[in-house]
């Protein structure tokens, strides 16, 4: 009984080591959008080149804009820190990563993701069971190119 046992725990032990080693996460590819209905997408651009993207939730940014508008009519307004901030995700280009074109042609075999799983995995730094390798963000440039940008994930928990 015991030696039964004990050789199945060797091989479910085994087993699992084995599915785990080969687990490869991909890459995940995430399109911006700059017209998207849940997000406002503001680009940091510096020297021509983009180094942060933040995406900011359209509903509370366009509320925060309007509040602003009619303080500054009606002379009340002060300051722009006495106003709530928007949810927002950053995103950094990684340092040093190259920025490529790539053909909308190719973007069918990439692994792309959603604007949901974006908010509900990028920002997982130190996550053992995170889904992807890396995380790249495709802009639209021209009718049949995109720009692919490599960014790190987000440190911000929306």
């Amino acid at each position: 009984m015991n030696v039964i046992r004990f050789k199945l725990t060797i091989i479910t032990f085994l087993f699992s080591f084995l599915s785990n080693a080969q687990t490869i996460n991909d890459d995940a590819f995430y399109i911006l959008d700059k017209k998207h209905k849940d997000y406002i997408l503001k680009p940091n651009v510096i020297n021509n080149k983009t180094s942060k993207f933040r995406l900011y939730n359209r509903t509370e940014y366009e509320n925060r804009e309007k509040k602003i508008l009619r303080d500054k009519k009606e002379g009340t307004f002060y300051n722009y820190q006495l106003y709530k901030r928007p949810k927002e995700l950053i995103f950094r280009k990684v340092y040093g990563s190259k920025i490529e074109y790539i053909k909308s042609y190719d973007i069918n075999s990439l692994n792309l993701v959603d604007y949901k799983w974006l908010q509900n995995n990028s920002w997982k730094e130190h996550n053992p069971n995170i889904l992807f390798k890396d995380l790249y963000f495709l802009l639209k440039v021209d009718n049949d190119k995109y720009l692919k940008v490599k960014v790190k994930r987000t440190v911000i928990a929306y």
